[in-house]
């Protein structure tokens, strides 16, 4: 996400001088310049866009694409009032889009010197439940079960969670990886190292498997299929 934001006007009365201005969003905090508006109603405009930059921490994989952002609620610290909100929440905001978010806001009947700190609330993510049962490696018509891989997690839908597999419990040493399967309702999205690979080292030889959880709740094996 990206802030910016525009000097507001006011209406002098009594002064007051805001220190800075905090823009909370998903549990991040967005510090800004201070100003000084004086007293009475004053106006803050928020530039909002919906962009991810950089890469993921996914090696050679791109931030995920990710759909609207929706802001369902903007709040203002005390001792201040917000009397209008343009446009009316919910905002929803397209990937690559942008909109200015105008906060009119009602200044204290006394100076005030301090932040101010408005909060735009989003809707809690959807979350799913899965529980690995197992996680198995078929290889050359074998199947190999990993040990100690059974686990309960909580986390968002289509989330990509990241798996570590000692490989060496399922294939020997020297094996050339050129193909993995993933079952469904799973998706494999990459992997570390990158396929076509080979298993070289002959006392561990742990592959990241970076894999997209589905959209609903899920109770059963992780099974990979190589070749």
């Amino acid at each position: 996400m990206v802030f910016g934001i525009k000097f507001p006007f006011s209406r002098e009365n009594k002064q007051s001088a805001i220190s800075s201005i905090n823009i909370k969003w998903k549990g991040k905090m967005h510090s800004l310049p201070g100003i000084k508006p004086g007293s009475g109603d004053f106006s803050i405009r928020i530039p909002f866009s919906n962009k991810s930059e950089g890469e993921s921490a996914i090696p050679g994989l791109k931030m995920q694409e990710k759909g609207a952002e929706v802001i369902t609620a903007v709040e203002v610290s005390q001792p201040f009032k917000i009397s209008r909100i343009t446009p009316e929440v919910p905002i929803s905001v397209e990937r690559g889009g942008k909109v200015d978010i105008t906060v009119e806001v009602v200044g204290p009947e006394f100076s005030y010197d301090g932040p101010i700190t408005i909060t735009l609330g989003s809707a809690a993510p959807e979350n799913i439940k899965m529980e690995i049962t197992k996680q198995v490696v078929h290889y050359k018509g074998l199947t190999t079960e990993i040990p100690n891989t059974a686990e309960v997690a909580v986390m968002e839908k289509g989330m990509i969670f990241k798996k570590d597999i000692q490989l060496l419990k399922a294939i020997s040493f020297g094996t050339e990886i050129n193909k993995i399967e993933i079952n469904k309702p799973f998706k494999l999205v990459s992997t570390d190292p990158k396929i076509p690979a080979k298993i070289e080292d002959g006392n561990s030889y742990i592959m990241a498997f970076y894999i997209q959880a589905p959209d609903f709740n899920y109770s059963g094996p992780i099974e990979l299929s190589i070749s």
